[in-house]
């Protein structure tokens, strides 16, 4: 149903048995957390997030540092180290009551983002099957609730290397599934600057980074979201993007 060959589906079970015999011992595997995964979005792309979504409900891979602040996710909750949860193995969407904040803008969606860490091919896998797995949740979850699901991505699918050509055929999959595809080019972000603060930076040329819209809800409502979406993006990134053309 998601898409994934057998081969694939094997990996998909050896890297999540990985981070469940972390969790059963308290930890979460830092490395795909660590390896590059702290770059953080700037007002570059904080102010089509906020003209999307206003702030997301959940920041499926993140830390308190990536959140605050007026160039900030400033979701209402996310995963990752700071308190030992992981954006892999937790549900999206399941939220306790007390922690969700009324979604004046729409409230009968649950908005999703990720900047997922990268540089390593074992996270980029997990994430892809994640996102799937959870595009499909919410989709049954729609059809017994009414209740819809959209996911932003801000990711950089560039790996070198022997896994290369590996990656390519589990983003395909990934991009089967979106509403949304763009290629983005000067992105600013930020880092840390050891001072408290941030240093702003931009994304190497020969890295490509992507942009994806995903969501599950009826065709009506996807079709006005893509149109939104859409002009948001274009909008901000002129002359600075290209958008792909995805399998239907």
């Amino acid at each position: 149903m998601l898409g994934y060959t057998t081969l694939q589906a094997g990996e998909l079970v050896r890297e999540f048995m990985k981070g469940k015999r972390a969790l059963q011992q308290g930890k979460i595997n830092r490395v795909f957390y660590e390896k590059n995964s702290h770059v953080y979005i700037d007002s570059d792309f904080a102010d089509v997030l906020r003209r999307i979504y206003g702030h997301p409900d959940l920041d499926t891979h993140s830390c308190a540092m990536a959140n605050k602040g007026p160039h900030g996710v400033n979701a209402t909750y996310f995963y990752g180290p700071d308190d030992l949860t992981d954006g892999y193995s937790e549900p999206w969407g399941a939220v306790p009551r007390h922690r969700i904040l009324l979604n004046v803008m729409n409230p009968f969606s649950f908005r999703c983002y990720s900047n997922p860490p990268y540089g390593h091919a074992g996270a980029c896998k997990k994430f892809c099957g994640k996102t799937s797995f959870e595009l499909e949740r919410h989709r049954e979850i729609f059809r017994q609730t009414n209740e819809c699901y959209e996911h932003s991505v801000i990711i950089s699918t560039a790996i070198h290397g022997h896994d290369e050509k590996s990656l390519r055929e589990w983003f395909t999959v990934v991009q089967s599934k979106c509403l949304l595809w763009y290629r983005v080019f000067e992105l600013q972000f930020r880092v840390p600057d050891g001072r408290g603060g941030f240093e702003a930076k931009f994304v190497s040329p020969e890295r490509t980074v992507v942009f994806m819209y995903m969501a599950a809800g009826p065709e009506e409502w996807r079709s006005k979201r893509v149109g939104e979406v859409r002009a948001v993006f274009e909008a901000h990134f002129q002359g600075r993007f290209e958008e792909v053309s995805l399998p239907r």
